[in-house]
C-alpha cells in the first residue's frame, strides 16, 4: 500500500534554464515520534517549502526541524528548506544516484530520494506519503533475526547495494543516512529472555545501531583497511581525554569486520519503546548544503560554530567542548572534524504550567566519526603539507598539523569570546590525562589494534602536547 503511493510516478520535464519542472505539485508529511511536524512540498518548479504543523506549534513538546528554521507558523520556501533535508541524505552523488535507480525516485533530489528512502532518518524526523501514518510512536517492529551468514552477505555487498537495501527487503526497510562512507543500520532487539538478535527494522520502526565497514583502499591510494580499529581507539581515546562519545565496538561476521555504532539520536524507554531524539548538524544549523561541510569548501569555520552555541542551552560548557574536540583532533592527527561531524541535539519546551511556555533549545551532541591520519602520514601515503585539521585555528586560519602552535588555539578562543584562561586550562588537564591514556585502552581491551597505528599515535601525540605546553 504505502510502496504503490510513495512509488507514484510524476511526469518530469526540465524547463530552458535546466531546472526541475513537474506537472504538479506533490507533498510529504514530516513526523517526528508519530506526531506531525509539517508538510515538505515540491512545487511544479522543483522549488521546496516547509510549513508547521499548527498541532505541532502548540504542543509543548514541540522543537524545530532545524536552529535554522524557527517555530513559526509562516511558510519556509528558500534554500534552507533544502539544505536541512538534503543533509539527510547521503554525501556522494553517485549512491543518490544507485538508490534513485533501485527505488524508482523519480531523480536524486532531496524530495524524491527522501519519498523513497525517507522513514529512518538521522535524527528523529520520518517523512511519509500524506496518507501513510507511522503508527504508534515508539512502537519496536523488525523481521526475522539476521543470522551470521546474513549480516557478511550485507556488508560485502556495500558498496553495491548502498545503505543495505537490499531486493529481498526494500519493500519494508527504508533508512536514509548522511555521510561519504559505505554503511547501513540495524534494530537491535532484546527478548524477554535476554538475548538479543540484530534484524531489519520494518516500516516506520527505528534503527539502532549503524554498521562501518572497513573503509579500504581509497582512490587516491591512502590504505583505510585499519578503519574500523582506527574508529573504535580514536574514540576511545576521546573519551579519556574529556569528551563524551558516542559509543561503538568491533564485531566480526564471517570475513567482514564492522564497527557496530550505538545511535545516540534512539531512547529505549522504560516501557520498551524506541523513540527518535531529534537532532542536526551544523551544516543544517548554519544552512548550508552538504558539499560545504569542509571550511576550505567555504564551510562553517570554528567562530561560526563558537557563535552559534552561544544560544545553547549550555553556552560556555558546550563552547569548551568544541575547543577541546579541535585539541584532541590536533593531538590525535584527525583530519576529518567538519561541520558534519559536529551535531545539535534539540531540547524541547518544557511543559507550561512549569515554565510559561519558553522557546525550545539544543546542545551539543556527543563526538562521532573521528579517525587518525598519523600513521598514514608517517607511512608516506599522506604528504605533511597535506596533513590538515578540518577546521583552522589562528587569526590567520592555520591547518597544517606541523604548522600549529599553542598561541594559533589562544587566537582563536580570544576571538571565540572564551574565558581568558580556557587554553591553559584545557591544555593542563590534557597534559594529565594523555600520557597514560593509549597503554590504558590496550590493556583493557581483547581487540588487536594495529601496532603501527598505536605506536605513531602515541609517538606525535606526545610530541604535539609538547608544543601546546609552551608557553
Amino acid at each position: 500500500m504505502a510502496e504503490n503511493h510513495s512509488r507514484r510516478k510524476l511526469h518530469l520535464t526540465a524547463s530552458a534554464s535546466g531546472k526541475l519542472k513537474i506537472s504538479r505539485s506533490q507533498t510529504l508529511k514530516v513526523w517526528l515520534n508519530a506526531r506531525c511536524v509539517g508538510q515538505l512540498t515540491r512545487a511544479t518548479d522543483g522549488g521546496l517549502s516547509f510549513v508547521y504543523d499548527a498541532n505541532w506549534l502548540n504542543w509543548h513538546g514541540a522543537t524545530p526541524i532545524s536552529t535554522s528554521m524557527p517555530l513559526q507558523t509562516q511558510k519556509y520556501a528558500d534554500e534552507r528548506v533544502r539544505n536541512v533535508f538534503e543533509n539527510l541524505l547521503p554525501d556522494v552523488q553517485q549512491v543518490r544516484e544507485s538508490l534513485a535507480t533501485r527505488f524508482k525516485a523519480d531523480g536524486t533530489d532531496p524530495f524524491s530520494l527522501l519519498a523513497a528512502i525517507g522513514m529512518d532518518c538521522v535524527g528523529a524526523l520520518q517523512l511519509l506519503p500524506t496518507d501513510i501514518e507511522p503508527g504508534h510512536a515508539g512502537l519496536i517492529a523488525g523481521g526475522e533475526a539476521l543470522s551470521e551468514e546474513d549480516l557478511a552477505k550485507m556488508l560485502r555487498q556495500l558498496r553495491q547495494t548502498p545503505l543495505g537495501l537490499t531486493d529481498e527487503y526494500k519493500n519494508d526497510f527504508r533508512i536514509s543516512i548522511a555521510g561519504a562512507q559505505d554503511k547501513t543500520a540495524l534494530q537491535y532487539y532484546q527478548s524477554a529472555n535476554g538475548s538479543g538478535i540484530w534484524r531489519k527494522p520494518i516500516g516506520t520502526s527505528a534503527t539502532t545501531h549503524i554498521f562501518k565497514p572497513a573503509i579500504g583502499m581509497l582512490s587516491n591510494g591512502v590504505d583505510m583497511h585499519d578503519s574500523v580499529e582506527n574508529e573504535w581507539f580514536c574514540l576511545k581515546l576521546c573519551a579519556h581525554l574529556g569528551l563524551k562519545t558516542t559509543h561503538a565496538d568491533i564485531a566480526i561476521f564471517e570475513d567482514q569486520k564492522v564497527l557496530i555504532v550505538e545511535r545516540f539520536d534512539r531512547l529505549l524507554t522504560k516501557d520498551n519503546r524506541l523513540l527518535r531524539l531529534p537532532q542536526e548538524d551544523f551544516c543544517q544549523a548554519l544552512n548550508l548544503p552538504s558539499s560545504r561541510k569542509y571550511q576550505r569548501d567555504a564551510g562553517p569555520n570554528l567562530l561560526d560554530m563558537f557563535a552559534h552555541l552561544k544560544e545553547s542551552n549550555n553556552p560556555l560548557e558546550d563552547r569548551l567542548t568544541l575547543m577541546r574536540a579541535q585539541l584532541v583532533f590536533y593531538l590525535l592527527g584527525a583530519t576529518d572534524g567538519h561541520a558534519k561531524n559536529f551535531s545539535l541535539r534539540h531540547i524541547p519546551k518544557s511543559i507550561p504550567a512549569q515554565s510559561n511556555h519558553p522557546a525550545p533549545g539544543f546542545i551539543l551532541a556527543p563526538i562521532y566519526d573521528v579517525l587518525t591520519a598519523q600513521h598514514i602520514v608517517d607511512k608516506g601515503q599522506i604528504s605533511q603539507n597535506q596533513f590538515k585539521l578540518a577546521l583552522s585555528v589562528g587569526r590567520s586560519n592555520h591547518y597544517r598539523m606541523d604548522e600549529i602552535t599553542r598561541r594559533h588555539f589562544q587566537e582563536t578562543a580570544d576571538l571565540a569570546g572564551l574565558p581568558k584562561s580556557a587554553i591553559s586550562d584545557l591544555i593542563d588537564d590534557l597534559s594529565k590525562r594523555l600520557p597514560n591514556a593509549i597503554d590504558t585502552i590496550l590493556a583493557s581491551t581483547q581487540h588487536k589494534i594495529p601496532s603501527e597505528l598505536t605506536e605513531s599515535l602515541h609517538k606525535a601525540s606526545t610530541k604535539r602536547l609538547e608544543t601546546l605546553q609552551i608557553m
